[in-house]
């Protein structure tokens, strides 16, 4: 696990910099703001995360529900799950 966050750290660091060295100063808090609406290519980024969003949020509210049920189950709470 420790290995794994340090190759996400390195990552995030690269993905920084890079976005900083390309526009500056007038770096926007989400690198995909930077590009032209018009370019094909960051507009399919725009997507991609589109749709990371919406099909990874059933899935963190699914945990979540499990998570709720077992804590109202070790509580006492069988009525809930």
């Amino acid at each position: 696990v420790d290995i794994s966050f340090l190759v996400l750290v390195a990552i995030y660091i690269v993905a920084m910099t890079a976005g900083y060295s390309t526009f500056g100063e007038a770096c926007q808090g989400n690198i995909l703001l930077n590009y032209h609406p018009g370019d094909i290519l960051s507009t399919l980024g725009r997507v991609a995360t589109g749709f990371s969003i919406l099909f990874g949020f059933p899935l963190v509210a699914c945990g979540a529900r499990e998570s709720i049920v077992g804590v109202a189950g070790s509580l006492g709470l069988d009525a809930i799950g």
